[in-house]
Parts: structure tokens; sequence; C-alpha cells
């Protein structure tokens, strides 16, 4: 694998890793927004939090379409 092989790789492995953290938050501030509407907090907090959901929503979609599959594949696993 050259350098430039290389460094495609690594730019989809890091892709593809800043897709799965985005997405992790994304979950949690989930449970904080179904907790607002349970305790039917304030209607302009709960819109806040669900435009900041959509828009971490968009950004972990577009991360993970830009990481191609095929080069993540070729980083080998560390776990």
């Amino acid at each position: 694998m050259d350098a430039a092989e290389l460094d495609q790789v690594l730019t989809a492995k890091l892709l593809a890793e800043a897709s799965e953290g985005v997405t992790a938050i994304a979950i949690e501030l989930a449970s904080l927004y179904d907790g607002w509407v349970a305790q039917q907090v304030a209607p302009e907090s709960i819109a806040w939090l669900r435009a900041v959901l959509e828009r971490l929503g968009w950004w972990a979609g577009r991360l993970d379409c830009a990481a191609d599959p095929e080069l993540v594949a070729m980083f080998p696993r560390l776990d």
C-alpha cells in the first residue's frame, strides 16, 4: 500500500468513526429529548433539542456516506 492509498484508508476510517461518535451522542441526547417530552418541558426547549438531533443525524449520515466501506475494511481491527 502506497502513501496515497494509506491516506485514503485512514481518512475513510476517520469518517466512519466520526459518524459512529456523532450517532452515539445523538442517541444519548434522544433519551434527554424523550424525558423532556414526558415532563412537558417548555416547547421552545423541545423544539431546540429536536433541531439539534436533526442536525446530528444529518451529519452522521453525511460522514457515513463519505466513508468508503471498501477502504474502511482495509483498516485492521485494533480491538
